[in-house]
């Protein structure tokens, strides 16, 4: 009965998991991966100091792959589609508990993976001057934290943050 009892549990547990990958894998990603390169770059630098000359390093190079004809457009992402990383960070929202996946990205990075939008605008060179962190979150978090309401203009789940762009949801 024991064995029996045990079989049946690894058979849950394993049909579930598969449930749950095939749903996740048929859900659309809601960004377009064709004729993108994904290039990680390591200074060997030590991390505390250096900074200024790492920025430094990698702007050189985003304009020098700005002026080879083949690239359409360089963004770079924290982190990127089908890595294994994840940052996420746990808040109270409004009295209730909310866990977002959070990642950074460059204005570019909406050309390069063609992130579409349902409202709103993404990041841009005037976004440099404002006092606030804008953000783009996706339509599933912009109906968890404000439901019907309008969420551009509004604090995301950080309280110096401010939502101006909503897309599809981002499947990573």
């Amino acid at each position: 009965m024991i064995e029996i009892f045990v079989s049946f549990l690894v058979l849950f547990v394993v049909l579930t998991a598969t449930a749950y990958y095939v749903s996740n894998y048929r859900k659309p990603t809601g960004y377009t991966i064709d004729r993108v390169w994904n290039i990680s770059v390591n200074s060997r630098l030590p991390r505390k100091g250096f900074d200024k000359v790492r920025a430094e390093g990698l702007y050189q190079l985003e304009l020098a792959m700005r002026d080879l004809p083949e690239i359409e457009s360089v963004g770079w992402i924290e982190i990127e589609p089908y890595s294994r990383s994840t940052s996420i960070h746990g808040s109270k929202f409004n009295g209730s508990e909310v866990d977002v996946e959070v990642n950074s990205a460059s204005d570019e990075c909406r050309k390069v993976l063609n992130v579409p939008l349902t409202s709103g605008r993404w990041f841009s060179a005037e976004d440099n001057a404002v006092k606030f962190d804008p953000v783009v979150v996706n339509e599933e978090l912009a109906h968890r934290l404000y439901g019907e309401d309008n969420p551009i203009g509004k604090q995301s789940i950080d309280s110096n943050s401010r939502i101006v762009g909503v897309m599809k949801n981002f499947r990573k």
